[in-house]
């Protein structure tokens, strides 16, 4: 089976650039728009996004309390979008066209020599 390895490493910056992408390429995949109960819907991976994203930038001025927010939002953000990205796993029958869409991906080798996907670092 195909997988989706999530480490959204990087700074906050890139990791911001990086969920907008994802975002903007799920809003466009049918799949996620009807997806089950259980899978976050577009409007809570945005509003953690957003909620990311005003916590960063106001946590700029050394705020206790947005850092905190900050690194809050964006494990939130993380655990979204991974929900949705093991949702389109479950659904693709190995068709990598839709995770390709939103999330990167490379090939690696497991320790018996086969191909599997996972996430670029």
């Amino acid at each position: 089976m195909t997988k989706a390895l999530l480490g959204f490493s990087g700074t906050d910056s890139e990791f911001l650039a990086e969920a907008l992408g994802c975002y903007s390429a799920l809003a466009t995949i049918e799949l996620v728009k009807s997806a089950p109960p259980g899978v976050p819907t577009l409007e809570e991976i945005k509003e953690a996004i957003d909620n990311f994203q005003r916590a960063f930038e106001e946590s700029k001025y050394h705020d206790s309390r947005q850092v905190a927010l900050r690194n809050k939002w964006r494990a939130e953000s993380k655990k979204r979008l991974g929900k949705v990205a093991l949702f389109l796993e479950a659904v693709s029958d190995d068709d990598l066209t839709h995770l390709k869409e939103a999330f990167r991906l490379k090939k690696t080798r497991s320790r018996k020599g086969k191909s599997k996907v996972s996430e670029k670092e």
